[in-house]
């Protein structure tokens, strides 16, 4: 795996003096709050490095906007008190930023600049509520910008269709993610040096796992945990975090001794993620764990049928709506990867600070 090291955050507290006449009120003890709030994000984010600063104004003065952190790669901004006036040049950074308004302290300063940043395409999401939670929900998406633009994707698939994902691996460099290739005879060649007793716990596990055996024989298992142990040292060597496999492709043209599908439901459980199809949009949507195409369903059941994927989700949605806008925003090819639990707002949010571009499929 790609080392992450930390996040580097700069949270900004703006407030203003005490003998002002406005929010929250006149005397109001702002050292304190500002404490109270730094202490809990903190505390909620050992693994993030936060350059943390208060910025006063009011009582005569302006706003030292020079305290401004430099070196980060995103802001936290607290309005703690109400028309600071550096608030705007936080986001005037261009960075990753969020807004927090703490309640009845900065609402008036907070709805200003969350507007005009919006209007202005800044990558800026805001939160105003009365559960702190909701602040230290959207901060994580700043750790989880950190770990994505550090990421690689090592795409399994041969020579002649490299040039087919060039342009995509190009566009995820943007986003900071970097794509190995590795072609089939690659991972033969680590396919056979693996020997059964190296595959055997994953082969035992899966079969010790399974509620019933019903597909395929046993000798398939094997290889499919073979094959897993063949991509895991792959990963490692490229440095990965992901994999994605031109299962199709390679398996029907007698390129790989198995299918990867055991692998990447071993990889998902183990903390790493593997990816169907040697599609790179799609890792880089699962590398995330967020989505552009947010689609909201309730899962039903488990469909049991021989035709195409053998695991399949039912699910109830707006599959009318979806299918109107089936691409129409943009080509997002025909995957969509299945997120469990009500995560829309933390993807458009995280979709919001990277600077890209969010269609709802499913909205009319």
């Amino acid at each position: 795996m790609s080392p992450k090291g930390k996040a580097k955050v700069g949270l900004v507290f703006t407030v203003m003096d005490p003998s002002e006449r406005t929010w929250p009120y006149v005397g109001y003890d702002y050292s304190s709050r500002v404490n109270e709030l730094s202490l809990k994000i903190k505390n909620a984010f050992p693994d993030v490095n936060f350059d943390e600063v208060t910025i006063s104004a009011g009582g005569g003065k302006r706003p030292e906007t020079g305290l401004i952190p430099e070196n980060v790669e995103s802001y936290v901004v607290l309005l703690v008190g109400i028309w600071n006036g550096a608030v705007a040049e936080v986001v005037k950074k261009g960075k990753p930023t969020i807004l927090v308004d703490d309640l009845y302290g900065g609402t008036g300063e907070f709805l200003s600049t969350l507007s005009w940043a919006r209007n202005n395409g800044y990558p800026v999401v805001g939160i105003a509520s009365s559960n702190f939670e909701d602040a230290l929900r959207a901060i994580s998406l700043l750790r989880a910008l950190h770990e994505l633009k550090s990421s690689v994707i090592l795409d399994v698939r041969d020579e002649q269709t490299w040039s087919e994902r060039a342009g995509a691996a190009k566009a995820l460099q943007d986003f900071g993610v970097r794509v190995e290739f590795a072609s089939s005879e690659e991972v033969n060649k680590r396919y056979q040096e693996i020997s059964d007793e190296e595959a055997a716990p994953y082969y035992e596990k899966w079969m010790g796992g399974a509620l019933a055996v019903k597909e395929p024989a046993k000798a398939e298992i094997m290889k499919a945990a073979k094959l897993h142990v063949a991509l895991l040292k792959a990963m490692q060597d490229a440095g990965a975090d992901s994999v994605t496999v031109d299962c199709l492709g390679l398996v029907y043209g007698k390129k790989l001794p198995a299918y990867p599908c055991l692998s990447f439901a071993e990889l998902d459980n183990e903390g790493g993620i593997g990816t169907c199809e040697a599609d790179l949009d799609s890792a880089f949507t699962h590398l995330a764990q967020k989505a552009m195409a947010v689609h909201s369903g309730i899962a039903v059941e488990n469909v049991d049928e021989e035709k195409a994927c053998r695991t399949k989700l039912a699910v109830k949605a707006d599959a009318k709506a979806i299918l109107a806008n089936w691409n129409k925003g943009a080509d997002f090819g025909w995957h969509r990867i299945t997120v469990y639990g009500d995560y829309r707002e933390d993807f458009i949010n995280f979709a919001t600070l990277f600077g890209m571009k969010i269609v709802e499929e499913d909205t009319h």
